[in-house]
């Protein structure tokens, strides 16, 4: 399960690579997964990605 993360939420800079989907590493990362809260991928490969496996 995800959700959209709002923007304001979010303290690192814009210019910042770590903002940077860990996926495509191309679109800013705009997902929260819950219930374990990590925000690290955009919509479109939050999409593809049927249950987040980096957390056990």
């Amino acid at each position: 399960e995800y959700n959209r993360k709002n923007h304001n939420d979010q303290q690192v800079s814009q210019n910042s690579s770590s903002i940077k989907c860990l996926v495509c590493s191309d679109k800013n990362r705009n997902i929260l997964f819950q219930p374990c809260s990590h925000f690290v991928t955009c919509h479109s490969c939050a999409s593809h990605i049927k249950k987040y496996l980096l957390c056990k």
